[in-house]
Parts: structure tokens; sequence; C-alpha cells
């Protein structure tokens, strides 16, 4: 909220790290913090819920990541996300690079699964 206040657009981005060679969407401060009313009103504010850092990773990819690895507000932060970027006409979509993720991660959890269902098996 006070970035907005003092000007910055819902749609900028931030530099990561000493180098600052990667540049990620302004989305992802809050989004990586669990703060979901925050990033509820940056997407209010008109943020792409489908943006992209400089590398090409779309912020849905690090918001499953989230998800994943169960932080807090996660699960309802991508949900806001998933939501606002299938709502919008501005053409932002759900990128493939997410539905990518979520297969892989699929595929993962049920050979976990068969595995631990193979072992639980008597001889």
């Amino acid at each position: 909220k006070m970035l907005l206040t003092r000007g910055a657009a819902a749609s900028g981005t931030y530099k990561v790290g000493n180098l600052g060679t990667v540049r990620r969407p302004l989305l992802l401060i809050p989004a990586s913090h669990g703060d979901i009313a925050a990033v509820e009103l940056l997407l209010c504010a008109r943020a792409d819920a489908a943006a992209c850092d400089s590398q090409g990773e779309p912020a849905l990819c690090h918001t499953l990541r989230n998800v994943l690895s169960a932080g807090d507000g996660a699960r309802e932060i991508f949900g806001l996300l998933l939501r606002f970027a299938s709502a919008t006409d501005s053409g932002s979509k759900i990128p493939e690079a997410l539905r990518e993720q979520a297969r892989t991660h699929l595929r993962t959890s049920l050979r976990y699964a068969r595995s631990r269902h193979e072992d639980a098996e008597p001889p």
C-alpha cells in the first residue's frame, strides 16, 4: 500500500539481490511474505497476475512453489493470481510454464505415492 501511495505502478518491478541482474514483478514482494491483502490490493490496482520476471519465469510459478512448500497464505494468494490471470481481457492467461510445473509436481507426487504403497504391501 505504501508503494502505491508513493506513486509506484502496480505493474512495476524490483531488483533481486546485490547484483540487481534479475527484476521481478512488484506483486511478488507481498506474495513471498504471505500478505494476502497487499496482493489483492495490487491486483485491484491493475498489477498483471501473469507477469514474468526478467528471466521469463511467471509470477504464478513463484507462487505455486510457495503453495507446494506450504507458505503462509500461499494457497489464497495463488488462488487470487489464478482468478485475476484468467479473468483479464489483456491477454494475460495461465502461462504454459505454470501448467508444466503443476504436471511435474503431480507426476512426482504420484510416483512417491505408488512407491509408498508398494513398500506397505506385505511380500
